[in-house]
């Protein structure tokens, strides 16, 4: 009798351990698109998307001028074009359970649900949040730096409460480093 060797492993073919099933990291499909050009590094695991780019995963959706898909890592990294004039145009927009984060860039980990945000602001209701850097910790704990909240719509706010550093866990408290109400240009 002849057995024959399963190709590149050493075992005959009979002989070949059963492979445990590998769970997917991610649990659904990333799905993609670019206007102008993608490029696909496999060495460095990465899928570059150039002009008018979106990508999607389940509740997460990523929109910008530039951004980079990490598979390996699960993240994506995006960033807005910046002008001759120093201005940035098309800015990112990541969009978690329908609640939109602009920002000059943006880092998220799907895995992890992890995300840091240069230049942050967002909406929600009446109310307004800008900050310098914002980070997403947990599901439910946020950090920002040089963080200004206001419910005036105007890009420099007449009235805003203020604070170097801020932990915020929802539902829970808030807590803030040298906070300030500022109204009128004077703190």
């Amino acid at each position: 009798m002849q057995t024959s060797e399963a190709p590149g492993t050493g075992f005959a073919a009979s002989e070949k351990p059963d492979a445990a099933p590998v769970e997917p990291p991610l649990k659904d499909v990333v799905r993609y698109q670019s206007e102008e050009s993608m490029l696909f590094d496999l060495r460095r695991k990465t899928i570059h998307l150039y002009k008018a780019n979106v990508i999607e995963y389940d509740n997460i959706k990523v929109e910008a001028e530039e951004i980079a898909l990490n598979w390996a890592k699960h993240t994506v990294s995006a960033r807005g074009k910046r002008c001759k004039d120093g201005t940035m145009e098309n800015k990112p927009v990541l969009t978690v359970d329908g609640v939109e984060y602009i920002a000059t860039q943006v880092r998220y980990n799907f895995e992890s649900h992890r995300a840091v945000a240069t230049q942050l602001f967002t909406k929600q209701g009446d109310s307004i949040l800008r900050a310098g850097i914002g980070k997403k910790d947990t599901h439910d704990t946020f950090y920002a730096d040089e963080m200004r909240y206001t419910t005036c719509n105007l890009k420099e706010p007449h009235i805003h409460i203020g604070a170097t550093r801020v932990k915020l866990i929802l539902f829970d408290n808030c807590v803030g480093v040298q906070r300030y109400l500022h109204f009128a240009n004077v703190p």
